[in-house]
């Protein structure tokens, strides 16, 4: 019997592995349809938001107002918060700031949104950060060292970019950018 705890908790932990393996793994199609990636983004922070509370982590939500829709698969999208924000979560620990926010601004031609996840957890060590993005690459006990793989995997798909800025001993802030597709033109 003492043992039950043990091998459940393992059990688990496994599958976790397993399940994110194969999701790195597996080449799935998006199913891609306008979507508002300010939805997504509240979703999941309200997904979270017993947690962030529990941690004494406040989080500021600086949204673009009338942002246009980007196509994308919401699904996928909302795991790439969705591991964005447990990895902020990891590093602040207690008490500390999670800051979300969507920009629209111009690059060359084009139209891209572009966001921006900020914490206050310290930091990534020098000596890890470039290796945040490779498969299985982790600093955590329990961690898979999938969880920024899958998103920096997901954003590629979705054709966007993602990097970090790093400031030892403050936090860290991932930029994720998403092109917009050229307007269709009437002729």
């Amino acid at each position: 019997k003492k043992y039950i705890h043990i091998v459940l908790d393992e059990v688990k932990r496994l599958e976790r592995f397993l399940d994110e393996t194969l999701d790195f793994s597996k080449k799935t199609p998006a199913l891609l349809e306008p979507c508002s990636l300010n939805d997504i983004i509240k979703d999941t922070l309200s997904f979270l938001s017993g947690e962030l509370s529990d941690k004494g982590i406040s989080v500021v939500s600086d949204l673009a107002p009338k942002l246009p829709p980007l196509p994308c698969d919401p699904q996928q999208m909302k795991q790439v918060f969705l591991n964005l924000f447990v990895n902020a979560m990891q590093a602040i620990e207690r008490d500390g700031r999670l800051t979300v926010k969507t920009i629209l601004h111009h690059e060359g031609k084009r139209n891209v949104i572009q966001v921006e996840v900020v914490d206050t957890g310290g930091g990534i060590p020098l000596g890890v950060l470039e290796n945040i993005f490779n498969p299985f690459f982790t600093t955590k006990p329990d961690g898979t060292g999938l969880g920024l793989p899958i998103a920096h995997k997901i954003i590629a798909q979705h054709g966007g970019e993602i990097e970090v800025a790093n400031y030892p001993g403050v936090g860290a802030t991932f930029f994720i950018r998403f092109p917009l597709p050229h307007p269709s033109t009437d002729s």
